[in-house]
């Protein structure tokens, strides 16, 4: 299952070495996946000590944050 993200990362450009770690489980490699789709500074969660449901939480912030900040900017 890991390997099936990290093809999946492959397949959508994005830069699997940042999970890309023996250390995760696949669930984990999901959400930082899922959080470089979104742009996301995945360093504040991809760390093998914090379980997947720890890392969806904090990538739902980071989210929530990110589109608050978009939505202040001028256009």
């Amino acid at each position: 299952l890991q390997m099936n993200e990290i093809r999946r990362g492959f397949k959508e450009g994005i830069d699997v070495s940042k999970y890309a770690d023996p250390r995760l489980g696949c669930w984990q490699m999901q959400e930082i996946r899922r959080g470089l789709e979104e742009g996301l500074d995945v360093s504040k969660y991809a760390d093998p000590s914090f379980d997947y449901l720890q890392m969806y939480k904090i990538r739902q912030e980071l989210g929530k944050k990110k589109r608050t900040l978009k939505k202040k900017m001028p256009r």
